[in-house]
């Protein structure tokens, strides 16, 4: 197996590609599923989160060699790794057209009043199409090249606002009972699961000693800042958290500081475009992976072609539209089936993993006992 990504490539890229899709529309998403539990809401879901993450990176380090695809073949059979590998490709095409969304949804939130949807989508979809030229290598080089400056903006994104954060916004807790939390949990199952980006990069990982912890220790730091933000953002809100469509968009414009500083606002309006647009080639070319390994094609750029253009014409079919698309895919039975798909899927990994170490340990023959001898006593 070609080892084309380091680890430190994947941390990254996972790091980043987390946070991306979780700052934008989710926050007040599940203040309105939640009220002021929505930040104990996120928590609970990035713990389990963490878990399977925890468990998917565990199997990688294990088997190093194995792909996804390898994983579900030896175990379940053929058929069932391509209904999987479907399954993947279908949930990565859908988050990739989330993406557009949320990243025109966020230029007019703080550049644009109006944006020609002709120009934004299809030149942004230009670029995503470029990028499955490319493998996940390239993308995590870009990662290693714009961690640093997005770390920068993240800190402003956290520090700033905390001026305006009052403690009392955040209580009471757990006013209703565990009802609504609940009812967030379920309902949002589809912004969770990120780990799932890291199926298409099980058997292209450059392991070495510290990797698995160097990944597990981005993974949680994306997962603390993510809490860190919504905390700050119902204590920055309150009770109007659920008008604020496009929380990455309205946080660092709620406070007085950079006004006073020379308007660092420019700062993270950059960082957040090209956290998202950096997601949004992570998975065209996790979906291009999938389509690839769906229908047996090495090395052929068509296919990138191809689904960057459903990307792009599904995202001008259903351009303003992205409270629609959000109001879909939190219904009880998408939610429901997203979230069973994603526990499904690291079962079956660890099923697989089980059966394929059992499988692959060695036999140890019993010791060779010494044979008796058939000499009769002497008189």
């Amino acid at each position: 197996m070609n080892k084309t990504v380091s680890s430190n490539q994947a941390s990254l890229i996972f790091c980043i590609f987390t946070i991306g899709l979780k700052l934008s529309a989710l926050p007040s998403l599940m203040y309105t599923f939640s009220g002021n539990d929505s930040y104990i809401t996120c928590l609970i879901a990035l713990i389990f989160d963490f878990i399977g993450t925890l468990i998917v990176i565990s199997i990688m380090h294990r088997h190093p060699d194995l792909t996804f695809r390898d994983f579900l073949t030896r175990t379940f059979g053929k058929v069932v790794s391509t209904i999987a590998q479907i399954i993947l490709l279908i949930y990565f095409f859908g988050k990739c057209v989330l993406v557009l969304q949320e990243l025109h949804d966020y230029f007019i939130a703080t550049l644009f009043e109006e944006l020609n949807p002709l120009f934004f989508l299809i030149v942004l979809g230009l670029i995503i199409m470029y990028s499955t030229t490319k493998n996940f290598r390239c993308i995590g080089r870009v990662a290693e090249l714009i961690f640093w400056p997005t770390l920068i903006g993240i800190i402003f994104t956290l520090i700033f606002p905390t001026e305006d954060l009052l403690p009392e916004k955040l209580l009471p807790i757990f006013e209703q009972g565990f009802h609504p939390i609940y009812t967030g949990l379920s309902r949002t199952t589809f912004a969770f699961g990120d780990y799932m980006i890291l199926f298409p990069l099980m058997g292209h990982i450059a392991y070495d000693q510290s990797s698995k912890k160097k990944m597990l220790g981005f993974a949680a730091s994306a997962f603390i800042f993510i809490f860190a933000f919504f905390v700050i953002f119902v204590g920055s809100f309150g009770k109007y958290s659920m008008s604020q469509t496009l929380a990455l968009g309205e946080l660092p414009l709620h406070n007085s500081t950079p006004a006073t500083i020379g308007k660092l606002e420019w700062l993270t309006i950059m960082i957040w475009s090209v956290i998202l647009l950096a997601d949004g080639m992570v998975l065209a070319i996790a979906g291009k992976s999938e389509f690839d390994n769906i229908f047996g094609i090495n090395d052929k750029k068509w296919t990138g072609y191809v689904f960057s253009l459903g990307v792009i014409v599904i995202a001008l079919i259903t351009y303003m539209q992205l409270q629609a698309i959000i109001a879909i895919a939190t219904t009880p039975v998408f939610s429901g089936l997203s979230g069973i798909l994603q526990t499904i899927f690291v079962i079956m990994l660890i099923i697989s993993s089980i059966k394929i170490s059992r499988n692959n340990k060695p036999t140890i023959s019993p010791p060779l006992q010494p044979k008796k001898s058939k000499r009769k006593a002497s008189c």
